[in-house]
């Protein structure tokens, strides 16, 4: 693979997501959305970009921005507001977690036919929400700061529940001649120790910074110090991506905290690794693989968004009727699910199909929720006119 074009490749990205991002500011869509139509259009529509030839690159790097995003999510979860909300946040994150793996796990085994550990594989590839799209939703809705913190609470935690089930199921693919050496392996082994390791390693890293007392550059010694973390965990065989989920629980729980170097949508290093992912995850798919699975693609995405809905209103009850529609419909999939989908797509028979699948369920679950706001208004008038609160 010419270095150049990887170069290019990686400067005309930047580029263009800070292009795009001023156009979502502008025009109100997800940023997500655009740059999941750019993938398609640069990709399989005009043939400008050959993703395919790009593979490793890309796996490479999603593995990358999955080690980074999570230490983000693990920062961002505060034991004591868990704590505080345990029940209201969990119950929702449990809910829409393996309700979505329940029917995705149906789909796939039943209608495209993969086996039990690819079909739950797929499951959990699915089942994360995206706080950056939630995130201006319940702003735009005028949310009452309870159902604000559940909300984006559940996103946070369901990111979480999503990325150890995957790397559990990845794992006991590679041994399910053997299920007891699955789980073993899988579970105990993988996750157990990559939970140890993340703690000692996060632990001196954190007396190592303070006691040194570094005035510069913060960000890239964390940045430095994540992938070194991930690497050493994953060379004994257990999870890196555990480790650096544990290290940002570190990280974010210590008083004082360290700075945070990833942010949401809008700073520079998520920008980079969002932009890569979504264009990427566009390029990839196949009209092949839609024109053969259309139906299936169709079947799937209102399955995922009718399932949310209405196992989210079992459990949303003593809620107002419209605080159970939005929690209901807000789920979708981005950031976390699209890494997924491009970290595990070759272990299935057919990557051009999972990575299509997923491109319809993120575009189609984020698009519904971008139209929430409109829809909300059509049916209930007093939102606009009254700004009611849920």
């Amino acid at each position: 693979m010419d270095p150049n074009l990887i170069v290019t490749l990686i400067g005309a990205v930047i580029l263009l997501g800070v292009f795009l991002a001023n156009i979502s500011k502008k025009t109100g869509w997800p940023l997500s959305l655009i740059l999941l139509i750019v993938g398609l259009v640069i990709g399989p529509i005009t043939g400008w970009l050959d993703a395919a030839a790009f593979s490793s690159a890309i796996q490479s790097f999603a593995i990358i921005a999955l080690v980074i995003i999570l230490f983000d999510v693990g920062y961002d979860l505060k034991i004591s507001k868990i704590k505080k909300e345990l029940f209201e946040s969990t119950r929702l994150a449990f809910v829409g977690v393996f309700s979505t793996m329940v029917v995705v796990f149906l789909i796939s085994k039943y209608l495209l036919g993969l086996d039990t550990y690819l079909a739950l594989l797929f499951g959990a590839l699915l089942a994360s929400t995206d706080l950056t799209v939630i995130a201006p939703l319940v702003q735009n809705l005028k949310l009452k700061q309870r159902t604000k913190e559940a909300m984006s609470m559940e996103a946070t935690l369901n990111s979480v529940f999503a990325a150890v089930i995957a790397i559990v199921v990845g794992v006991m693919i590679q041994y399910k001649s053997n299920f007891a050496e699955a789980i073993s392996r899988g579970l105990i082994y993988h996750i157990v120790t990559g939970v140890a390791i993340g703690l000692i390693l996060g632990w001196i890293l954190l007396k190592s910074v303070r006691k040194l007392k570094f005035d510069q550059m913060p960000a890239l010694i964390t940045v430095g110090a994540v992938l070194v973390v991930y690497a050493a965990t994953e060379m004994i065989g257990a999870s890196g991506i555990i480790a650096a989920l544990i290290v940002g629980l570190l990280y974010g729980n210590t008083k004082p905290a360290p700075p945070k170097f990833v942010m949401l949508f809008g700073e520079n290093l998520q920008m980079i690794l969002i932009t890569f992912v979504y264009i990427m995850l566009g390029a990839l798919i196949t009209f092949d693989a839609f024109v053969d699975y259309s139906l299936i693609a169709f079947i799937l995405v209102a399955s995922v968004i009718l399932t949310r809905y209405f196992a989210m209103k079992l459990v949303t009850q003593n809620d107002s009727l419209l605080a159970q529609r939005v929690i209901g419909i807000a789920g979708p999939r981005g950031i976390i699910s699209a890494i997924l989908v491009l970290s595990y797509a070759h272990l299935f028979p057919d990557p051009n199909l999972i990575i299509s699948m997923g491109f319809a369920v993120i575009l189609g679950t984020s698009l519904a929720v971008f139209l929430l706001p409109v829809i909300e208004e059509k049916t209930n008038p007093r939102i606009k006119k009254a700004g009611l609160r849920l």
